[in-house]
């Protein structure tokens, strides 16, 4: 609910839910953002896509 109107006290203007996947692992995610649509849509886009490469980090990564 990037906002700037359609929120609730249960779902909040600037709530983002995500999820990621990664064979038999799936991780899913609530946060909520600040700041008018744009900022909320771009800190969760960046958010997930911070979560997404640490979780192939640990996943994958072989020393």
């Amino acid at each position: 609910i990037a906002g700037p109107t359609g929120g609730t006290e249960s779902k909040p203007v600037g709530m983002v839910c995500s999820a990621v996947r990664i064979g038999d692992l799936t991780k899913t995610y609530t946060d909520t953002f600040r700041g008018d649509r744009e900022t909320v849509q771009l800190r969760g886009a960046s958010t997930v896509l911070k979560r997404l490469w640490r979780l192939f980090w640990n996943e994958f990564y072989i020393e």
